[in-house]
Formats: structure tokens, sequence, C-alpha cells
């Protein structure tokens, strides 16, 4: 179908226009899969973060950023984000 469209495109033609909205559609679903492999190790990570949070114990959160950062491949500050808020006895998501 993409081989059609560019074949159309070259010679100067124009698709019809419920073609155009499958090609949006088929490119819109191309993209939430691209982002969502692109944020699969994130993800995880944070996970992992949240989940070393609750189970261990640490002096101060500073401490804790510094640690799991480390733990996780991130910088404190990304991990002070994911932690802010979520109180030390509830359970990771």
């Amino acid at each position: 179908m993409e081989q059609l469209i560019e074949e159309a495109w070259k010679a100067g033609l124009t698709p019809e226009p419920v073609a155009a909205d499958e090609v949006r559609k088929a490119q819109s679903q191309a993209v939430r899969r691209a982002a969502d492999a692109r944020h699969a190790s994130n993800r995880a990570a944070r996970q992992k973060a949240l989940e070393l949070f609750a189970s261990n114990t640490y002096r101060t959160k500073e401490e804790a950023y510094r640690i799991i950062g480390a733990q996780v491949c991130r910088a404190p500050g990304t991990i002070k984000n994911w932690i802010a808020g979520i109180p030390k006895d509830s359970p990771p998501k």
C-alpha cells in the first residue's frame, strides 16, 4: 500500500480521502509503537526504582535518590521526580 501511495505522489496524484485516512491511521500506529519501544526501558527503570524505594530503608531521601539512581542508571533528579509524593508505605504501581 505504501508503495502505491508513493508512486501516486510521484505521478502527481492525490490519494482518495479514505486512503489518506488509512495512511494517517497507519502512521499513527507506527509512531505509537515506536514510542512504546523507546520508553520501555524507562518504564522498567521507574518500576525498579519504586520497588527499591519501597523495599529499603535510607537515611535521607537524597541518599535514596543517589543510591537508587546508580542502581537503575538514571540521574538522582529523575529518581526524585519519580518518587516525589509517593508515601513510603505505599506499594509501587
